[in-house]
């Protein structure tokens, strides 16, 4: 949100207190500066006073400024200039012949749209990587409750089909082109390896079937065993 949009004023305590331009002006000059300061917050042109053609009836900035301002502060015109005078001669504000302005102010404001501006980018990305995200997660979802379900059942197994690193094996071994069947064929080579080998059966997971070595596993040869069980199968 922009500053002229905030309903208070940012005003540095500290700052204010300490501020040595300041301090050197008097009550009357600190009175007029606060109720600037409210203007310029509510300015469309933040941190600045504009002054229109109407109020441009001499060649004196600070009286046309005073014309102006008379009509929205509880001082006189006289006042007004004491005060503006002090204020520009101690640097504290700035004047042209069309606007008065707070340099503190102006750089808050600039700070603060950039603030907006990054955090607006920050969202439409966090947006657009959650659409990303929803998309990922459901490319090859088909694919990867297939795989899954039948490492489970082959393997006797039970892991999950949403599990991330799961997910992300099995999408990546799909994007270099392999196929539902080519999962299905390392599941059964290296089922019939190692379901029954106590010290390699633990191995029978997404990390080990589908990793770096899958297509090794995949090339592995099928030899049939010769015996009672005719789905029991040997691999080299």
């Amino acid at each position: 949100m922009a500053l002229r949009d905030q309903p208070y004023l940012p005003l540095y305590v500290q700052d204010f207190l300490t501020d040595e331009k300041l301090n050197e002006c008097s009550a009357l000059a600190h009175g007029i500066y606060i109720k600037l300061m409210c203007l310029m917050h509510k300015s469309d042109e933040y941190g600045t006073i504009l002054l229109k053609q109407k109020y441009k009836q001499s060649t004196k900035p600070i009286e046309n400024f005073a014309c102006k301002l008379a009509k929205h502060f509880p001082f006189s015109k006289g006042e007004i200039i004491e005060g503006l005078t002090e204020l520009i001669n101690e640097k504290v504000i700035e004047i042209n012949e069309d606007k008065i302005w707070q340099k503190r102010m102006i750089r808050d404001n600039e700070i603060s749209l950039i603030r907006a501006e990054a955090g607006k980018k920050g969202g439409e990305k966090t947006q657009k990587f959650a659409k990303a995200k929803i998309k990922a997660n459901s490319e090859y979802e088909y694919e990867n409750i297939n795989i899954i379900k039948y490492l489970n059942n082959k393997c006797n197994t039970n892991y999950k089909v949403n599990t991330p690193k799961t997910i992300s094996l099995i999408r990546s071994r799909l994007k270099e082109g392999f196929t539902v069947e080519d999962f299905k064929k390392v599941i059964d080579i290296k089922s019939s390896q190692w379901l029954k080998n106590p010290e390699m059966n633990k191995f029978l997971r997404p990390e080990t079937l589908f990793g770096n070595k899958f297509e090794s596993y995949l090339n592995e040869k099928l030899i049939e065993k010769k015996s009672r069980d005719l789905t029991d199968y040997e691999y080299t």
